[in-house]
């Protein structure tokens, strides 16, 4: 069991140095320099690369100014395609009402891939007013790509929000295969999920990439547990009080953590999945989806007097699926995972 109870000291938000991505970034002069040249006003720069200086420029600064810039990028239709991107999916992880107006603002004008990369950074930041125009253009649009992409970014938002209604009728894509054989199956032994440290979650924070999607997590939430060959970071939604997780899962819908995938000690951790609730009779299903919206596993935490219990699985076709139980109880939280082994029905 992990001990969440409040005499367990749980760190503090880590602040701005975890909330930008990682990577080296610029202060002070420099970074008054970089935001004169990408509004044209330092000529004579040779061979510069606006694409790294926006990235550059996400990794230094938060604030609205620097959003305002990022905006003004992506919406200049005379700037480098590839500079345009890179800045709307900046915008996709600085939440506020200053990117998420200028990513809605700029949706109009914008075609294609840069369109579908406006549209996938709101659905990361943005509030129920951004979910009216996300509707609007999955209706409106040919494009599969974009009605799909539009589609999981109000659905995404709904849950963040705790929409129930808009989040309780989302229904998520599942990619189909030939399933296992359920009478060759092998369960390897469950594998336990272990509480991180402070000092190492503080440190994992720092190396995390790409957005957060709207959300802060709780660093006193956080497990590691294997999943097939990759090592899993799991954190949890800030919004969860360590207290009483199963009633606010039972109260509303909520984008409850993220997963991150760890490589190694020292590279970038990235988003894996990200883990969805919405209540269910007396309990509440768990959807854990890639962050592109697909569904990858399926679950319910169930109410039993004081406890949640859990239950996930594998959707989809998976050579080695994967089984993760455990129980939410007041001040405690348990996970293990069991891999299962087998071959394809013929």
């Amino acid at each position: 069991m992990t001990d969440l109870s409040p005499n367990v000291p749980h760190p503090a938000w880590p602040g701005d140095r975890c909330a930008r991505t990682a990577g080296p970034d610029i202060r002070g002069g420099q970074l008054a320099t970089l935001k004169r040249i990408l509004r044209g006003e330092e000529p004579g720069v040779v061979a510069f690369d606006r694409r790294n200086a926006v990235n550059l420029l996400a990794r230094s600064d938060t604030s609205d100014d620097a959003s305002a810039l990022l905006g003004a990028v992506l919406a200049n239709p005379a700037e480098k395609p590839a500079a345009r991107l890179s800045a709307a999916q900046a915008l996709g992880r600085h939440p506020g009402p200053v990117p998420e107006a200028a990513l809605r603002d700029t949706l109009p004008s914008l075609e294609g891939r840069l369109r579908r990369a406006a549209v996938q950074a709101l659905g990361r930041i943005g509030g129920m007013a951004s979910v009216t125009a996300l509707e609007r253009y999955a209706r409106q649009t040919h494009d599969p790509l974009l009605r799909r992409a539009a589609e999981f970014a109000g659905t995404l938002i709904a849950f963040r929000e705790g929409d129930a209604r808009t989040a309780g009728s989302a229904r998520f894509r599942v990619q189909r295969g030939e399933p296992l054989d359920p009478t060759r199956l092998r369960r390897t032994p469950a594998v336990r999920a272990f509480l991180m440290t402070r000092d190492r979650v503080t440190g994992s924070l720092a190396r995390t990439t790409g957005s957060r999607f709207g959300i802060r997590l709780h660093c006193g939430l956080a497990m590691t547990f294997p999943c097939g060959d990759a090592a899993n970071l799991v954190m949890l939604n800030a919004k969860l009080r360590s207290r009483s997780i199963a009633d606010d899962l039972l109260a509303r819908p909520h984008l409850a953590g993220l997963v991150y995938l760890g490589a190694g000690p020292s590279m970038p951790l990235r988003v894996r999945f990200l883990i969805l609730t919405r209540p269910s009779g007396n309990g509440a299903e768990i959807l854990l989806t890639r962050p592109d919206g697909d569904l990858v596993y399926r679950g319910h935490a169930r109410r039993v007097s004081s406890t949640l219990g859990i239950s996930v699985s594998h959707v989809g076709p998976y050579e080695r699926p994967v089984e993760i139980t455990g129980a939410i109880a007041p001040g405690r939280l348990s996970l293990y995972v069991t891999q299962l082994v087998g071959i394809r029905s013929a």
